[in-house]
């Protein structure tokens, strides 16, 4: 019972709970806090971001001719190799219709006295646990918040067993993908102009893990941090969004030197992308359409979105998404980057604290590659499965929540 901490000097990036079960049955329940916060309480990434913030704060005050600002005590602290301790919050009272919705009873479920709360973490009122007779493998602790609206927090081996699920799609996906190739360069050619568009944008997507894209969507610009982008009266700047099925022959950037082509566009959630299309055929194609037609045409103006993804189950099978294929490239990119770690060190992360700066700059490279905000990356397309192997004993649950932060 109680936290346990994944490291020697007590780090405990993952707050841990076992249900009282006994013996080897009991389920494993966690609580993951944002992943700056995570990345912060790694000792040598705190100092490193303390250091530069004081400083780039020292360097303000020395060009507005001010006394150089005194460096922060939790700066102090870590040259000094001490870390304060954390302040724990502290568990929030019930309010009266809060603590009726906790009260009713729940089959299979018992409340958790005090220090089994406070073990499970802070923020929350109550909670309630599997109890002696609940035959569930899958049971979930249920959190109540002050008002008496609740989370289930699945365990660990749940969500391992959805994402392997998951994973063993996209996998079966990958091994089609020569025939996805081959069938999708026939149908490019074929004198249907709608089957030929819808093949075209399907191969983008297929090329490059690109989007579909919807009708007429528009949305806020952001930056590569996922901040609004203002004019110069501090409004939020809106535009329209496009993906695969919707881009325009102005999208069609460049040629580079090496016979590629640049893409540049907005896509979904204001993002810009800069996606690169190396394939020379798809290349080809894209700057020949970007002469034949006007700048504001489409380059595929039969391709729509739900025909698109038809024709990929048509190739590949009825199981398959054009999400799956962009979840395909999001994995492949971060394995790309991990593999070259691997290599550039000659093994794999020693400690949880390098295994998070590994990921935060694999999912960071991948991302922007990809046309994605970091934390919509890490939530909806990083898979645990490609890179179990990576890590050291009962790492599995510690990237699940750690390294995608679902």
């Amino acid at each position: 019972m109680g936290l346990e901490p994944l490291t020697a000097d007590g780090w405990n990036p993952v707050k841990q709970w076992r249900a009282p079960k006994g013996g080897e049955g009991g389920g494993r329940y966690v609580e993951m806090p944002d992943i700056k916060a995570v990345i912060r309480k790694v000792p040598g990434i705190q100092r490193r971001i303390l250091t530069e913030e004081h400083a780039k704060k020292t360097q303000e005050y020395k060009k507005a001719g001010k006394r150089p600002p005194v460096k922060p005590k939790a700066l102090r602290d870590l040259e000094a190799g001490t870390l304060p301790p954390a302040k724990p919050k502290g568990n929030p009272a019930f309010t009266p219709e809060g603590k009726a919705a906790y009260d009713q009873p729940k089959r299979g479920y018992r409340q958790a006295n005090e220090q089994e709360l406070r073990d499970f973490g802070d923020g929350y009122a109550g909670l309630l646990l599997p109890d002696d007779d609940n035959d569930d493998d899958d049971a979930k602790a249920i959190a109540f918040k002050p008002d008496g609206s609740s989370q289930r927090i699945y365990s660990v081996e749940h969500h391992l067993t959805q994402e392997r699920a998951k994973w063993a799609r996209v996998d079966r996906l990958l091994a089609h993908s020569d025939r996805i190739d081959s069938q999708l360069r026939q149908l490019m050619n074929d004198k249907n102009p709608r089957v030929a568009d819808r093949a075209k944008a399907l191969m983008m997507s297929y090329l490059t893990g690109m989007r579909p894209g919807s009708e007429d969507q528009e949305s806020i610009l952001r930056d590569e941090k996922g901040k609004a982008i203002l004019d110069k009266n501090g409004k939020e700047q809106r535009a329209r969004t496009y993906g695969a099925t919707t881009l325009l022959a102005k999208h069609v950037a460049r040629q580079n030197s090496d016979g590629s082509v640049t893409m540049d566009f907005i896509g979904k959630s204001g993002v810009r992308n800069q996606i690169r299309v190396n394939d020379p055929e798809m290349a080809a194609e894209l700057m020949r359409l970007k002469k034949e037609k006007g700048p504001n045409e489409q380059l595929f103006p039969y391709a729509k979105e739900g025909a698109v993804g038809a024709m990929l189950k048509r190739i590949a099978g009825d199981e398959f998404k054009t999400k799956d294929l962009r979840t395909m490239w999001a994995n492949a990119m971060v394995a790309e980057y991990m593999e070259k770690m691997v290599t550039k060190t000659g093994r794999g992360p020693k400690s949880e604290a390098e295994f998070v700066r590994w990921m935060e700059a694999a999912t960071e490279h991948a991302s922007s590659r990809l046309g994605n905000q970091h934390e919509t990356f890490k939530k909806n397309y990083l898979s645990a499965v490609p890179f179990l192997d990576l890590m050291p004993e009962n790492w599995e649950d510690y990237w699940r929540w750690g390294a995608k932060m679902h």
